[in-house]
């Protein structure tokens, strides 16, 4: 992850000349307190700061356009973020929060991915992750604990 921060200068400059230095990607003049430096020690304009970073909705750090992990509501993540705080859904391919992922048959899924996949026992309500493990009994889709309790079958 490329990070960049603004410099202020907390104390008057000496000069007039001082009060100004250049982007090193376009040659502008910027004034000192209008300066962003790159993780990699240039000096940038405001201007060239926007065309070529953007800022990751999670953490409001600047990530360069090229280093985007992937987007959360239309919004950049950078590499950081997307590593520890979101996943890609197995089923759609969506970016969601982490907290939001559903684990189905080792996929990562979310909720509207799981919702379509889990089968759910209409007894006990539990998800019945392996699809061989469902039962049809009297109309409804159980578990095979709740087929063994609550059905009975004729031999």
């Amino acid at each position: 992850m490329q990070t960049i921060e603004m410099i202020t200068h907390p104390s008057q400059p000496d000069s007039d000349a001082d009060k100004w230095a250049h982007c090193d990607e376009c040659g502008e003049r910027i004034a000192h307190n209008n300066i962003f430096i790159t993780a990699d020690g240039e000096s940038i304009c405001e201007s060239c700061r926007d065309s070529k970073y953007s800022l990751c909705a999670n953490c409001g750090e600047y990530v360069n356009n090229d280093d985007i992990a992937g987007t959360y509501d239309n919004a950049p993540l950078c590499q950081s973020c997307y590593e520890d705080d979101f996943f890609t859904c197995d089923g759609c391919g969506c970016i969601e929060r982490n907290p939001d992922a559903h684990s189905l048959n080792d996929d990562w899924l979310c909720e509207s991915c799981y919702d379509a996949r889990a089968i759910t026992c209409a007894d006990c309500g539990d998800v019945i992750e392996n699809p061989d493990d469902a039962y049809s009994a009297c109309g409804n889709t159980v578990c095979e604990s709740c087929l063994n309790e609550n059905y009975y079958r004729c031999d």
